[in-house]
C-alpha cells in the first residue's frame, strides 16, 4: 500500500496544529498523535496509507468542530492552557524578575504585533494567532532546554 506524500503529511499537521493538537516538545504523546493511533495504530504519521490518511483527516476536523466553542474566531479555552503550561515550563528553564503574564505580552506584543496587558495577556488573541504563539513559545522551550544541555555538558568536561 501506497504511503501517503510530504505534502499529506503537512496537511495534517497544519489542521491538528490549528486545534491546539501539536506538542513540539512531547511529538509521541501529543493529541495528533494518539488520533493517528487510535485511528491507524500507527505512532508514525509518515506510515499512513491513503486511506487512513482520509480517515485521521475526517477525525482532526470532526474533532475541531466539536470543539470549537469559538464562532468568532478567538483563542480557545484549550489553546490558553497550553500556553500557559508552556509559561510555567520556560520561566522553570529560564527563571526571569518579570511576572509570567508580563513575561507573555512581551512574547505577543513581539510576535504577534498585538497589545496587551499583565491582567490579561491573551485577550485579543485569535486562535490562529495562538497555534502560532504556541510554536514561538515551544520555540523558546526548546533553545533554553539546549541551553542548559550544553551548559551541562560544559561542567561536566569542565
Amino acid at each position: 500500500m501506497k504511503k501517503i506524500s510530504k505534502e499529506e503529511i503537512k496537511i495534517l499537521y497544519g489542521i491538528a496544529a490549528s486545534a491546539g493538537l501539536v506538542d513540539n516538545s512531547n511529538h509521541n504523546e501529543d493529541g495528533f498523535h494518539q488520533i493517528v493511533y487510535q485511528v491507524s495504530g500507527k505512532s508514525s504519521v509518515r506510515e499512513l496509507t491513503q486511506e487512513e490518511y482520509k480517515k485521521v483527516k475526517s477525525r482532526l476536523k470532526e474533532y475541531i468542530s466539536l470543539t470549537d466553542e469559538n464562532t468568532d474566531g478567538m483563542i480557545t479555552i484549550r489553546q490558553k492552557r497550553k500556553i500557559y503550561a508552556q509559561m510555567i515550563e520556560l520561566s522553570e528553564l529560564s527563571p526571569s524578575e518579570k511576572s509570567r503574564d508580563e513575561r507573555l505580552c512581551g512574547i505577543v506584543r513581539k510576535t504577534l504585533k498585538i497589545s496587551s496587558f499583565p491582567s490579561e495577556p491573551l485577550k485579543w488573541v485569535k486562535k490562529r494567532e495562538a497555534t502560532k504563539l504556541i510554536q514561538i513559545i515551544g520555540f523558546y522551550i526548546e533553545t533554553e532546554r539546549n541551553k542548559r544541555e550544553r551548559e551541562d555538558m560544559k561542567n561536566e568536561h569542565g
